[in-house]
């Protein structure tokens, strides 16, 4: 099936990056890695490519290397939001609230129109329990209140923040 695309298309570099990700699949992982190399001997900076070669790593790397991994790709590409979001929901699977919060923030200035995060902000900041977090899970709460008085799930979560504050 390859040969034909490559007949079709050549070498483009969609065409590379879904070949390496049937072969990191099938498990021919150092033919993957030589045509993730190629495509970012091309251009380094190619989200596309060290997105599939991310991809990879999470199901082969144990959480801290993953980890490490989207920390590295973050620091050069800070405004990836695909993979602000990956990362921040491998810290709160590991039960990093914290830095899952410091994640949804750096989202937060990414799109700040994105009122999902401010949920998803106000749930972890409840999670987190102490007092300076459920005071600002309550101002995310309100804010999300303000904008549409009418919803349930951030009217539901501020009457327990209020509940437990009193």
């Amino acid at each position: 099936m390859q040969s034909k695309l490559y007949k079709k298309f050549g070498r483009e570099d969609k065409v590379l990056q879904n070949h390496a990700r049937i072969l990191y699949k099938i498990g021919q992982v150092s033919k993957a890695d030589g045509f993730v190399g190629e495509l970012l001997a091309k251009n380094l900076n190619d989200r596309d490519t060290k997105r599939v070669e991310l991809a990879f790593k999470r199901s082969t790397l144990n959480a801290k290397e993953y980890v490490d991994a989207l920390n590295a790709y973050l620091e050069a590409n800070w405004d990836d939001a695909q993979v602000w979001l990956e990362l921040a929901d491998v810290y709160e699977k590991k039960l990093n609230f914290d830095k899952a919060i410091y994640c949804f923030e750096e989202l937060l200035l990414l799109d700040p129109k994105d009122f999902s995060l401010y949920q998803k902000l106000a749930e972890l900041h409840f999670t987190v329990g102490k007092l300076d977090n459920l005071k600002i899970a309550k101002k995310y709460l309100c804010l999300l209140l303000n904008i549409n008085g009418l919803a349930l799930r951030p009217l539901w979560a501020l009457l327990h923040t209020c509940r437990v504050l009193v």
